[in-house]
């Protein structure tokens, strides 16, 4: 029983850093479809949208913010990380670094959405989360940073590709891009790149070796186990409350309906009602 509980607590963090990614990747491609309908509307770039421009930094934040969650989360479950210590401003600069990493492979997104853009866009978004994921493992501690096994950095930006390409696919070529069913399929595809996004970033802990001098405490710091908190609590109410606020766009932005025309009077039911009840 005792072993169960340890197991389950292990695999804990794994499973909310699992939840938290595939609710950034929802938030992210939902953002991105946004900001191309408000182009479209516009019939503009979507870099030439104010509105657009603001939506696809909304993608960017929210993919940012699901990939470094789920980093964070991921750092307890080892013997190792869990010793890691962070400073704030490497928090703030490697949260900015997070967020323009992901905008040029968005911004490729918002063009082209084929069979040709997917590999591109998936590597361009895999190369910004490995990158990620490397920055946070070095700004950790004091010291030089970890080494690095390539084999391992390999295997994971080749898992985060693949993952992400089949995401990509099924949610903009395949059958989450039109049809009745198309939600489901979007949300089993944000599952799909979450999971393998989770598998890879794991695959990069496994690929780094610290030093000790990185594992000494510093007073200034942030522990990992205070850090692995606040982003299991305040990164999913960041994407919850951008999932909200684009929700009300589209409410706003969504057209009224037309009343219904009589075909034999031409006139709409609303018009037949005002003038019956006039005379």
């Amino acid at each position: 029983m005792f072993e169960t509980l340890l197991a389950i607590q292990s695999l804990l963090p794994w499973a909310v850093a699992v939840a938290v990614q595939a609710l950034a990747l929802h938030v992210g491609f939902s953002s991105v479809r946004e900001a191309q309908r408000s182009a479209e509307r516009a019939a503009r770039p979507v870099w030439a949208v104010s509105s657009s421009r603001w939506l696809l930094l909304q993608a960017a934040l929210a993919l940012a913010t699901g990939q470094s969650a789920a980093m964070v989360l991921g750092l307890p479950g080892q013997a190792e990380t869990a010793q890691l210590h962070f400073g704030l401003l490497e928090l703030l600069l490697l949260t900015s670094l997070a967020i323009v990493a992901m905008l040029p492979a968005l911004l490729l997104l918002t063009r082209r959405q084929d069979n040709q853009s997917v590999l591109p866009v998936a590597a361009g978004l895999a190369l910004a989360a490995l990158a990620v994921n490397m920055g946070w493992l070095h700004a950790a501690g004091e010291g030089p940073g970890p080494a690095w096994r390539a084999l391992w950095l390999a295997l994971a930006g080749l898992t985060m590709c693949l993952g992400l390409a089949s995401t990509l696919r099924l949610a903009y070529v395949g059958a989450g891009r039109r049809g009745n069913d198309r939600k489901r399929w979007r949300l089993a595809a944000a599952a799909l790149g979450a999971v393998c996004l989770v598998f890879g970033e794991s695959l990069v802990l496994a690929a780094a070796e610290f030093p000790q001098s990185s594992l000494a405490p510093v007073a200034a710091e942030v522990p990992t186990d205070v850090l692995a908190v606040v982003a299991g609590v305040c990164a999913p109410l960041l994407l919850l409350l951008m999932w909200g606020l684009l929700l009300m766009r589209r409410q706003l932005a969504a057209p009224e309906p037309r009343p219904r025309r009589d075909r034999r009077s031409g006139r709409s039911r609303s018009d037949r009602v005002t003038g019956h009840t006039k005379g």
